[in-house]
């Protein structure tokens, strides 16, 4: 939940967010953040982890809530 509201997600997204939310501020690399939802299932695919990305960005706008990417080094999760 976001303020109270149900946010319904994937399971690869909730993942993700589950993941991104215990780094708080702080960056996660592509590497752990694929890791986290694939296991060592799948090699990286930086492609796919940036349409999930874009994915969790929309679900997660209303609720002041922002994923960051610093280039060629993961992801954060940030209030704004």
């Amino acid at each position: 939940t976001c303020d109270g509201r149900p946010v319904y997600l994937p399971r690869v997204e909730f993942l993700l967010i589950s993941r991104l939310s215990r780094s708080l501020e702080r960056v996660v690399s592509s590497e752990e953040l694929w890791r986290a939802a694939w296991c060592d299932d799948k090699p990286l695919n930086c492609g796919s982890l940036h349409v999930y990305i874009h994915r969790l960005r929309n679900k997660l706008r209303p609720y002041d809530l922002q994923i960051d990417v610093l280039v060629n080094v993961g992801y954060r999760l940030v209030r704004k």
